[in-house]
């Protein structure tokens, strides 16, 4: 996973790279970012230049109202909002109260969201799908691990992945934290919402497991396409340098 340089506050990386059944995850495939503040022509630039080919975003009506995703209207990318949860900014009757029972609802109550965006993410297009949220961790998280886990990573390698990203925002969570500190906001709730993100992803991908088997079982009873596997393969990997005949990759 490497970085596509933006200004700060833009965290957007892609996430080939990571070697699966004999070839890899490509580069300028899957994106994966945060958004808290309009991209500039500069940094649409950017991401074009890095291939960018569609946007994926994951926030609710209430976010995406109060920052508008211009990249809805950019020419030539295909734009479509997928809302899964709300990022809240207090706590409040029935939110959840840990990482872990916000990935375990997010699984149990969004499945039709879910498969969705990874049906999105996972169709055929000759450039790369940028996917994000507000910060970037927790629903592009959940997203990008099912369509990482179709096509190919192992549970243990989606886990070193979620670490890894988990890590790139980091700041962002920090930044915001000394800003709730300021506002006197509950900062016990915050840091419940912040914390433990790999055991978390990890006890909802068992969860998975248990109800349903696999991710394209539970992505399959909740409407996405019987061949969703054959997809993320063709759409997610690479051939290693010298090697024509992996399964399942794109020249």
């Amino acid at each position: 996973m490497r970085a596509v340089e933006l200004p700060p506050p833009h965290l957007v990386h892609d996430v080939g790279g990571q070697d699966v059944h004999g070839g890899r995850i490509a580069h300028g495939r899957l994106l994966r970012g945060g958004f808290v503040t309009p991209y500039s022509p500069t940094d649409v630039a950017r991401l074009r230049q890095h291939g960018l080919l569609a946007v994926l975003d994951l926030r609710s009506d209430r976010e995406a109202g109060k920052v508008r995703q211009g990249l809805a209207d950019e020419p030539g990318l295909s734009y479509r909002r997928v809302p899964i949860g709300d990022e809240a900014s207090r706590p409040q009757p029935g939110r959840y109260g840990s990482l872990t029972e916000l990935y375990a609802g997010h699984l149990s109550r969004h499945g039709a969201a879910l498969a969705q965006a990874v049906a999105f993410v996972v169709r055929p297009r000759d450039g790369a799908v940028l996917v994000h949220c507000r910060t970037g961790r927790d629903r592009t998280g959940l997203v990008v691990s099912l369509a990482l886990s179709l096509a190919g990573l192992t549970p243990r390698e989606v886990l070193a992945h979620h670490a890894r990203a988990a890590e790139t925002v980091a700041p962002t969570v920090a930044r915001r934290r000394a800003s709730w500190l300021a506002k006197g906001k509950d900062l016990a709730y915050f840091d419940a919402m912040n914390s433990d993100a790999v055991p978390a992803l990890a006890a909802a991908l068992e969860w998975l497991a248990t109800e349903h088997g696999t991710v394209a079982d539970y992505l399959r009873a909740h409407g996405a396409p019987p061949d969703l596997p054959r997809l993320a393969a063709a759409a997610l990997t690479a051939l290693p340098e010298g090697n024509a005949t992996a399964t399942g990759a794109r020249p």
